[in-house]
């Protein structure tokens, strides 16, 4: 009767060890997944909502699918920084409304091109996966939020840029 009990408990015990091993690969497989860069657009809302919300709110509300618009989100994990970025076809009367709103707020602005010795490079703020380095010149940089240069171990950092010869606008957001 013993040996029959004992070997009811072991495979008791082995299949709720198989479970837990299961569990456990689920977890760390989705924990992994969880990191990794998205680039669908449905990913936008959960995104905007992992960052605070001062940081976000010149990003649009809400944004449909289509052929011009791009995302790109890089959730972050302890020392690693979160990223979003969205990009977004438009008309030029849209962008003079944009840089109305956001020229007085802006607390650096430039036309983003490396050849004009500007300090701080359009491209490596915005991570556009089909954009060369000649791409810079055709746009006008707001950043509207910054860390200080002395506090840059952990900041924060958010604007927009728009170009109206591409009749594009780049809305970005960094925590690191």
């Amino acid at each position: 009767m013993k040996g029959i009990q004992l070997r009811r408990t072991i495979k008791i015990l082995g299949l709720v060890g198989v479970v837990l091993v299961g569990a456990l690969f689920i977890v760390a497989w989705k924990f992994n997944s969880s990191l990794e860069p998205s680039s669908n657009i449905d990913d936008y809302q959960n995104a905007l909502e992992s960052l605070p919300v001062g940081l976000v709110e010149h990003f649009p509300k809400a944004v449909s699918a289509g052929a011009r618009t791009r995302f790109f989100y890089l959730p972050g994990f302890l020392q690693g920084g979160t990223t979003i970025q969205l990009s977004m076809g438009t008309s030029s009367i849209s962008i003079r409304e944009i840089r109305a709103q956001y020229e007085a707020k802006a607390v650096e602005h430039w036309r983003g091109c490396a050849k004009t010795g500007n300090a701080a490079d359009l491209m490596p703020r915005l991570q556009r996966p089909d954009a060369d380095g000649s791409a810079a010149c055709d746009y006008n940089v707001y950043v509207l939020q910054t860390t200080p240069p002395e506090e840059w171990n952990h900041g924060h950092e958010s604007g927009i840029a728009f170009s109206e010869k591409r009749h594009e606008v780049l809305y970005w957001a960094k925590v690191w």
